[in-house]
């Protein structure tokens, strides 16, 4: 697993354009975590890829309109998140869907907030 942190400014499209730079050639993205990091925002992308295409995906990425920075993840952090952030769904006592995300609430206020969580 590799992990690929994109800084880049919130404008029209930029998120898109960071994403296509991994479909574009063939990734199957296998997590993708946005969010506001001071003026700018992150995102970190999770993928299954050799040395060389992540090398070619940093230099497109590096160009891309609207990116600030690229940093790639050490391959212990990324094996971590693959396996410490994904959400879980399960389904609730009553017939609900309950989503678990992992991490302290303020790491997700954002997230509990769009959801409508009474903790947000």
């Amino acid at each position: 697993m590799t992990g690929v942190a994109v800084y880049f400014h919130n404008i029209p499209g930029a998120m898109m354009r960071v994403l296509n730079c991994f479909t574009r050639r063939g990734l199957v993205i296998q997590a993708v975590w946005c969010a506001p990091v001071g003026e700018h925002h992150r995102a970190t992308v999770l993928v299954e890829a050799s040395t060389a295409t992540i090398d070619q995906t940093v230099r497109e990425l590096e160009s891309t309109v609207g990116v600030e920075r690229v940093e790639r993840l050490e391959k212990s952090q990324a094996e971590q998140l693959s396996q410490t952030r994904a959400p879980e769904v399960v389904a609730g006592e009553n017939g609900s869907t309950v989503i678990r995300v992992a991490g302290p609430p303020e790491e997700n206020r954002f997230l509990l907030k769009w959801l409508g969580s009474p903790s947000s």
